[in-house]
């Protein structure tokens, strides 16, 4: 009986020691991935309404990128921050967008520039007329105007005078 109480008490103890372990818990759910940082950019330019053919300076900036691509009304592969210099020569609006990349994905900024023409001057028929293209023209027209008249005045009142004042 002595075996039979040595078997049933390492069999107890067994039991007991397996189940303090608590089995093992479960190493806490699954492996976590370090997250990449988030991009940013930015663009801007000098001026949002130029001139046509004036130049405005574009500026950029971006971070956690490795790379920047230009589209719109500039193309091109871009460095991760700059500057550039670019000539408005459409009218209207032109917009400039750039795209950074990097290993936490890709973020785009835009800016838009008006373009427009000088219009000083008059609108006629379509055209731009500047004022001082008209005025001398206008005033000589009245100069004449005035001359004929004074010239009518005398014939009626007496023709033989017109002779002798022109």
């Amino acid at each position: 009986m002595s075996m039979f109480k040595n078997k049933a008490f390492s069999a107890a103890l067994v039991i007991i020691l397996l189940s303090g372990c608590g089995g093992g818990g479960g190493g806490g759910g699954g492996s976590t991935t370090p997250t990449e940082p988030t991009p940013t950019a930015s663009l801007s330019s000098s001026s949002s309404s130029v001139l046509l053919d004036s130049i405005v300076t574009l500026t950029w900036s971006s971070t956690n990128t490795t790379s920047c691509a230009a589209s719109g009304a500039w193309t091109g592969s871009k460095g991760t921050s700059g500057s550039e210099d670019v000539t408005i020569s459409t009218p209207g609006n032109n917009q400039f967008s750039i795209n950074c990349t990097g290993a936490g994905g890709s973020r785009s900024a835009s800016v838009t520039v008006e373009g427009y023409r000088n219009t000083e001057g008059v609108t006629v028929d379509g055209y731009i007329v500047k004022l001082t293209s008209l005025l001398i023209p206008m005033i000589l027209i009245l100069l004449i105007l005035q001359k004929m008249q004074r010239l009518r005045t005398m014939m009626v009142s007496s023709p033989s005078n017109i002779l002798m004042e022109t």
